[in-house]
């Protein structure tokens, strides 16, 4: 799962490459020739789950190098404006995170560094970008990002986190009320989910306008999952917004 950032479980999906398809429409696209982004076709009824099945949206993810470039170039530094969102969130130093759909750790490398005393989960399904992600944290001297294979029915996490984060993700998960419902025994006491996901209308590339999720949409699932809303700003980016949930009592 490749999701920036987008995935770690993601039920009802198929094959890696949807997640991964995530990561790719949230920085504009698979790149041409040229290496300038292609523009994506409109996907039918069910969003990129459905297309990328059908082939619309499959790519391939082994060269993780090549994509890092892409995923975290100052372009997308310029919109994504990752420091804003982690001060939005006010992580602690000791905090346990895991970042789903850590894809080659755009968001996960900045969690870790963000809380140098606790420890990072760093989740994705496509095994190559797991691979990077280790790669990425003993080069870079990140002794607190921890790289996991995830599975299609599971994160994988190795213990139970006070943060959860999921950048332009959530609007490829299946059976979202199921998932997160399952999503809460993985939070400590007082632990978070945030979501970062796109706006209906956005300026710029993202997911096609049937993928997207209206922030009231989102509200509305994760708590039917058995979440309150703590925090919703859809001020901070320009193409996204940030939703923030904790379990309900």
């Amino acid at each position: 799962m490749t999701g920036q950032g987008r995935g770690g479980t993601l039920p009802g999906m198929k094959h890696y490459t949807l997640i991964s398809a995530a990561l790719l429409l949230a920085c504009g696209g698979a790149p041409g020739p040229s290496g300038d982004a292609m523009p994506h076709s409109q996907p039918g009824q069910h969003g990129a789950h459905h297309a990328a099945h059908h082939g619309a949206h499959h790519h391939g993810f082994e060269d993780p190098e090549s994509w890092s470039a892409r995923w975290e170039s100052p372009e997308r530094d310029a919109w994504q404006k990752p420091d804003a969102v982690l001060d939005a969130l006010a992580i602690a130093p000791d905090a346990l995170i895991a970042d789903i759909g850590a894809g080659t750790g755009y968001f996960a490398a900045r969690l870790a560094r963000r809380a140098p005393e606790g420890t990072v989960y760093a989740a994705d399904l496509e095994p190559a970008m797991v691979k990077w992600l280790g790669e990425r944290a003993r080069t870079e001297g990140i002794a607190n990002l921890e790289a996991v294979q995830a599975t299609v029915d599971d994160a994988k996490l190795p213990a139970p986190v006070d943060l959860i984060m999921l950048t332009n993700t959530y609007h490829h998960i299946e059976g979202r009320t199921a998932y997160f419902t399952r999503l809460r025994d993985h939070l400590r006491p007082g632990g978070r989910v945030a979501i970062v996901d796109y706006k209906l209308v956005s300026e710029g590339h993202g997911p096609p306008p049937a993928m997207r999720l209206a922030p009231d949409a989102v509200v509305e699932e994760m708590q039917a999952a058995g979440y309150t809303l703590a925090q919703r700003d859809e001020e901070l980016l320009p193409r996204q917004y940030l939703v923030v949930f904790t379990a309900a009592e």
